[in-house]
Parts: C-alpha cells; sequence; structure tokens
C-alpha cells in the first residue's frame, strides 16, 4: 500500500483479550455496541483473541448487528507480563499491516487500541474521541495520542489512537525491539519522536481496584469520556447502568 492511498473516515476500534479478560472484554465490546445508534458508518469493529483462547462466535454475532467485525488469532505466541501482553498488542498491529498493506480494508484514519479494563463514561464518546484524534492531528500528524501519564516515567497508555501511516506500522511490527517492559512504556522515546499528542477525554488510572459512583461522576465533570484501569469491571458496570 502506498502513501497516497487516501484515508477513510473510518476509524477501526481494536481490543484484544486472553483467557483471563475475556469475560471482561465481551462485557465491553456489547456496551460500546449498545451505545451506538445503528449500524456505524465512522467505525468497525476489529476482535483479537490471544493464541491459546478460543474466539467467541456469539459475541461476533451480537456485534455484527452495530458493526463490521473481524476476528483475528494472535500469531505470536509469548504469554505473561510483559512478553504476552506485548505480543497479544503487537499481534493486532501485524493484522493492520497485513490488511492495509493487501488492500483488504478501508485504510482508517486511526485505530483505538483497547483492552478489557476500558469503559466509557459519556454516549458520545466515540465523537468526542474522534474528534480529539482529528485535533491532536491539525497542527501536522502524529503517530499516537491517549492518556499522557507520567508513571514510572512519562508515556502514553497503550489505550490510545495509532496513526496508519504504512512507514510506522512497518516500524512498529517489523522493526522494534520490547526488551525492559510494557511495549507503551519502552518505545515512548520513538512515539515521542514520531509526534504524540496528549488527550485530556482520555484518562488511564492504571490497575485501579474499584470505581465509585462519585468517581464516574467526578472523572465525566472533569471532562473524561474513556478511563483506562477499570481492573474490577465496577466502572464498566456504572457506565452500563448510567448511559
Amino acid at each position: 500500500m502506498g502513501l497516497g492511498t487516501p484515508i477513510t473516515s473510518k476509524v477501526l476500534l481494536a481490543l484484544a483479550y486472553w483467557k483471563g479478560d475475556k469475560e471482561h472484554a465481551a462485557a465491553l465490546a456489547r456496551h460500546l455496541a449498545n451505545l451506538e445508534p445503528g449500524h456505524s458508518a465512522r467505525a468497525d469493529f476489529l476482535l483479537v483473541n490471544r493464541f491459546d483462547c478460543p474466539r467467541d462466535p456469539m459475541l461476533v454475532a451480537e456485534l455484527s448487528r452495530k458493526f463490521n467485525v473481524y476476528q483475528w488469532t494472535s500469531t505470536r505466541r509469548s504469554v505473561g507480563w510483559p512478553d504476552g501482553c506485548n505480543a497479544l498488542a503487537l499481534s493486532m498491529f501485524d493484522w493492520v499491516w497485513s490488511m492495509l498493506t493487501y488492500r483488504k480494508v478501508p485504510r482508517y484514519r486511526a485505530v483505538l487500541n483497547m483492552e478489557a479494563d476500558c469503559a466509557p463514561l459519556t454516549r458520545d464518546w466515540l465523537t468526542t474521541l474522534i474528534a480529539a484524534w482529528d485535533e491532536a492531528n491539525a497542527s501536522g500528524p502524529v503517530c499516537v495520542a491517549g492518556p499522557l501519564v507520567d508513571t514510572p516515567r512519562e508515556h502514553i497508555n497503550a489505550n490510545a489512537w495509532y496513526g496508519t501511516n504504512p512507514e510506522f506500522l512497518t516500524w512498529l511490527t517489523r522493526k522494534v525491539s520490547l526488551a525492559g517492559g510494557g511495549w507503551d512504556f519502552v518505545l515512548a522515546d520513538q512515539f515521542r519522536q514520531r509526534g504524540w499528542a496528549n488527550i485530556p477525554a482520555m484518562r488511564s488510572l492504571w490497575n485501579t481496584s474499584h470505581f465509585s459512583d462519585g468517581d464516574f461522576e467526578t472523572l465525566r465533570a472533569d471532562g473524561a469520556v474513556w478511563v483506562h484501569g477499570d481492573k474490577s469491571g465496577d466502572l464498566l458496570e456504572l457506565s452500563k447502568l448510567k448511559l
């Protein structure tokens, strides 16, 4: 695929899971589908299951009511942290790189990488986040835009938007070395050099064990529409109840 291939108005929502968070991921996917008013003309959905985790045909059927759905089984076979997490994420980008290269899907304007421990806080979360990606690119292209965090050092949490520039995807899937930690952290300096942007509407509260009703409302009042770190599923349940 050449650089001249036109970018469509569509984005790709990519959700990867393994057997330990499969049910949580499925609950998130169903909720996102329920929030869509009709079959989406602005987003397609990609489910990525780890190599040792079976697919969920019922989930695909449910999501297909609202999205064009793709399913991919990771071909990278690492397990554990961080290698298993890195392999699952990069296998998702392998699929994106391959499908775009051979023109099997539209050249999405961006890919939203999602993990199971995320939750939307507003019904218009996707509209807000697409606008935030466009704004981040208004003064020049960036490769990643999402929640900027400073622990253990400054980086953008992996639950973020990623660009579809062919050179960027080739580098990410074919040339990076990931020794020493999670891929978003290890590659932080290189992402920064290639262009990154903070999106205040996206928050990463890593490994949070509990969210209260008050937490939900405080985050929403502060402008958050998408939060990562919901390990208990509390935030997702509050989102389903409120939205």
